[in-house]
């Protein structure tokens, strides 16, 4: 990715030179790595003012939009440069890519296969078409693709860390654990690693070196909401009923629509007797997702010890 920046970076400093924002190829970087999107953001918005046909430009703005959650104008932009350069392997998989984290599983298919077709050895572009077949649980098909990127580029901690997600969902501990461990080696600093990492040993019954990796990807990104409902679910294995509470408390303030910690928490407020409150949370869920039955029958259960 640094890689590829680098010589996007490059271009539009030839071209410009400098503006109100930095526009220099490290400074430029810098806001990428040190997840200053928004700055990317503005100086290409510069750069496209300047000179509307610059496929670079719009290649890095969708990419600092899809690294922020706007996946719309990401894929937006990607298009755009992908029109002015329809033969740029890279667009297609960048923006397949945005497709996958959107959760549009088909076009995502489309474009990485795209990708490849223009570039049979980009390690990328496996490994993001292995990701969305382990999201569309094609286990075995996913393997190829994490394979394949991992040969041809034998460094790739990403690849690592998905195939090692793969082994996990197929059941394969042991060598789930291989990777992911190869993973976090190749890049200490990648939270998602030390999440997954977590979620498996919490399979197998690991929950104390669990918490600890759940811990450790929480140091490095406090406000991805998916660590603490697994942190709490750890929790509550222990019988820690405090700290699950506290933990799905924290999901709901990061993300107060995701309907599983509402009724995971009403499931303590159960255990701690505190009714009320669990009958508030799951009418949250259930205005959510009305059809969600364990929300239902979490809720009768409630009902009925409060009128005991």
């Amino acid at each position: 990715m640094n890689k590829i920046i680098s010589l996007i970076m490059c271009s539009i400093v030839l071209l410009f030179g400098c503006t109100t924002i930095k526009t220099d190829e490290q400074s430029v970087i810098d806001y990428y790595d040190e997840g200053n999107y928004n700055d990317c953001i503005k100086a290409t918005d510069l750069i496209i003012k300047r000179e509307p046909q610059n496929a670079l430009a719009y290649l890095l703005r969708g990419e600092s939009y899809c690294m922020i959650g706007e996946f719309d104008k990401s894929i937006s932009d990607i298009s755009l440069a992908i029109a002015l350069k329809p033969e740029e392997y890279y667009a297609y998989a960048s923006r397949g890519e945005t497709y996958r984290l959107k959760g549009d599983y088909v076009l995502a298919l489309k474009d990485l296969n795209k990708a490849l077709e223009l570039d049979p050895e980009s390690a990328y572009a496996y490994a993001n078409r292995g990701d969305v077949l382990r999201s569309l649980t094609r286990y075995d098909e996913a393997l190829q693709d994490l394979n394949k990127a991992i040969a041809l580029s034998p460094d790739y901690a990403w690849a690592y860390m998905s195939r090692g997600c793969v082994y996990a969902k197929m059941g394969n501990n042991e060598q789930s654990m291989q990777d992911l461990n190869k993973s976090i080696d190749l890049n200490p600093g990648n939270y998602y690693a030390y999440g997954n990492r977590g979620l498996t040993l919490r399979t197998m019954g690991r929950y104390d070196d669990a918490i600890q990796d759940l811990n450790k990807a929480i140091e490095l990104n406090s406000n991805d909401f998916w660590l603490y409902a697994i942190r709490g679910s750890v929790y509550y294995l222990k019988k820690n009923y405090n700290k699950t509470l506290q933990d799905h408390t924290t999901v709901i303030k990061l993300n107060p629509d995701y309907t599983w910690s509402y009724v995971k928490r009403a499931e303590i407020y159960i255990i701690k007797k505190e009714y009320k409150k669990a009958i508030k949370d799951l009418d949250k869920a259930l205005e959510l997702e009305p059809n969600n039955t364990e929300a239902q029958s979490k809720r009768k259960q409630a009902y009925e010890l409060l009128e005991n």
